[in-house]
């Protein structure tokens, strides 16, 4: 499997190191995509994955691309990302308060899954609940839940304000 993790912050790195430390991907098929020129040196240092700082033909080679930037960031990626996702691949998002229909509709892109872990996740022992869009497979959300798991345990959740519930405790 192959991964794009756009926003390689807390959780982004989080969830990489988590898929590094229990052999779910290779580092050569972890691409890192840090646009902040700072953190894309240390990342490169770390020499966990693939580090990039833009947003390019690459991704169109994942199977997953994990959304872990800010929020408010969300708006200065999604055309970049919109240009180079396939229809076949899926779309993890971790970012806070952005429901798939947004993602679905700036993306352009129907395969979503979203996802809200806690802070524990950074240590491997998280509580991530997640849902998906109803153009996600079964065999698509089991990859992803198996994921989510190495970062501790996760629950599936049939409604998406559910997860919004989950979010404020």
């Amino acid at each position: 499997m192959k991964i794009a993790i756009v926003g390689c912050g807390n959780m982004g790195m989080a969830f990489a190191k988590s898929f590094l430390q229990y052999d779910l991907v290779k580092k050569d098929a972890l691409l890192l995509i840090e646009k902040s020129a700072d953190r894309s040196e240390a990342l490169k240092a770390e020499k966990a994955g693939v580090v990039v700082d833009t947003i390019g033909p690459r991704v169109s080679d994942v199977d997953l691309i994990i959304l872990s930037v800010k929020p408010q960031d969300f708006s200065s990626v999604h055309e970049e990302l919109r240009q180079v996702i396939r229809p076949s691949q899926v779309v993890l998002s971790i970012m806070a308060g952005i429901p798939i229909a947004r993602i679905q509709e700036q993306l352009s892109h129907r395969m979503v899954v979203r996802a809200m872990p806690n802070t524990p996740a950074m240590l491997g022992m998280g509580i991530t609940g997640f849902t998906a869009a109803k153009e996600v497979d079964f065999s698509n959300l089991r990859r992803v839940e198996n994921l989510i798991n190495a970062t501790g345990r996760s629950i599936f959740l049939e409604d998406e304000a559910m997860l919004d519930a989950v979010t404020a405790l």
